[in-house]
């Protein structure tokens, strides 16, 4: 009985006179065919949804009170993502009548069926078989009332899914395809359905059905990915070359006696001969030696767009050079000197002043002056009167050098002056 109900009052409303249709864009190809039918095979179907709204009505009832009607629809969803909406004939007309706040302007596109009005959203974009509800909204100034500016066009459903707009019919070819489609879910959901809302997939956090799991994907937002980083040839790091070195400069310095080589006391000899004593000393130039590292060039193919481009040096590897630099070294200061040993001194005042009870020691001490960055000090014909081992010494130190510290340096020797005994007898 509720479905017979239902039937003739879907019948009555959707056979009025005229047929006044606009369309938006070729969206509705996946929507309805070219003769009328429905493609609900093709859409997702979200099911019957409720929606409290402030736009709809409340009514008060004995003992139950007041009661909110909630805003009833039937929602799919199309494989590009756009979601349409059929609302139930009540949820229509009060849509109709608050046609800002229930959204019903919002929609991308609509299209329904109604014998007084068409409907246009305020960009001209929602479009439709004006409904009883619209033709509401339009009398409360929701809407804007009168036939779009195209012809009549009995090719409807062509038009609407080639995407023109703006089209209109009374009755369009087709006609009794859609209606039949309108009437399955009526019959199925227990309402009536006579008009359909389309929205994008950015517009379905909107809608009362929500976003699908596809029109997430579709919406997503896609960041950029950031190109892969340019991959820049570093070269190796430098070889790790060996540490500075400094080499200070060998000291070359003698003290010693030259000639002759069996000195006598000068008391003893007829010619005054005396000794010849050298005292020298030099210093080697210290070496300084530290290391820089030399990049190692080969060739690589440049990147570019035409070919060929030629090819850039590129630093492959390192190597090391060697640096020396030279630095002269002087003798800051020496003393020469020539001295008898202590032994010897002991003797001659002692056991030989047994036998010459006269003995002493006449000149036991020398010194002798030099210099020169190479120093020299030598000394001839010596007069050596104490018979003995003498010790002959030079010591000094060195200048430095800007990478060396001064140094000090020593050489001693020892030579014998002689005594020839004469034996008394008596």
């Amino acid at each position: 009985m509720k479905k017979n109900f239902i039937l003739l009052i879907f019948v009555l409303i959707t056979f009025l006179p005229a047929h006044k249709v606009l369309a938006q864009d070729s969206a509705w190809g996946e929507v309805v065919d070219s003769n009328g039918n429905i493609l609900y095979d093709q859409m997702t179907d979200q099911g019957v949804v409720t929606q409290a709204a402030d736009w709809m009505p409340s009514i008060t009832l004995p003992v139950v009170g007041t009661v909110s009607m909630d805003a009833e629809y039937h929602s799919y969803v199309t494989e590009s993502g756009n979601t349409v909406l059929m609302p139930t004939a009540s949820t229509l007309f009060f849509m109709t009548a608050s046609a800002n706040e229930s959204g019903f302007l919002a929609a991308a596109s609509t299209m329904g069926t109604s014998g007084l009005s068409t409907v246009n959203s305020d960009n001209g974009n929602v479009v439709g078989f004006a409904s009883l509800g619209a033709f509401f909204g339009a009398l409360t100034g929701n809407q804007d009332i009168g036939l779009p500016t195209s012809t009549n066009s009995t090719d409807f459903f062509n038009q609407v899914i080639s995407g023109q707009t703006n089209i209109w019919s009374l009755s369009p070819d087709g006609i009794g395809n859609f209606l039949s489609s309108l009437l399955n879910p009526s019959l199925k959901d227990g309402n009536l359905y006579t008009y359909m809302l389309l929205y994008t997939p950015g517009q379905c956090g909107s809608t009362p059905a929500g976003c699908s799991a596809t029109q997430l994907a579709l919406t997503a937002t896609v960041v950029p990915t950031s190109p892969p980083p340019t991959v820049v040839a570093t070269p190796p790091p430098p070889t790790i070359c060996p540490g500075s070195s400094v080499k200070p400069g060998a000291i070359s310095a003698s003290a010693s006696q030259v000639a002759p080589p069996y000195p006598l006391v000068v008391g003893q000899d007829p010619d005054k001969r005396g000794v010849d004593v050298d005292f020298s000393a030099s210093v080697a130039p210290t070496i300084y030696t530290y290391y820089t590292p030399v990049p190692i060039y080969g060739e690589e193919e440049k990147k570019c767009a035409k070919k060929p481009c030629g090819t850039k040096q590129i630093i492959t590897g390192y190597t090391c050079k060697v640096h020396t630099i030279s630095y002269p070294e002087c003798i800051a200061s020496a003393s020469a000197s020539m001295s008898l040993s202590q032994e010897s001194r002991d003797w001659i005042l002692n056991e030989l002043s047994i036998r010459y009870p006269e003995a002493y020691l006449h000149h036991p001490n020398f010194s002798f002056s030099g210099g020169g960055c190479v120093f020299s000090a030598s000394q001839d014909h010596v007069q050596v009167a104490d018979p003995g081992n003498w010790n002959v010494n030079l010591s000094g130190n060195t200048s430095g050098t800007p990478v060396s510290g001064p140094r000090s340096f020593s050489r001693s020797s020892v030579f014998s002056a002689w005594l020839k005994e004469v034996v008394i007898i008596k």
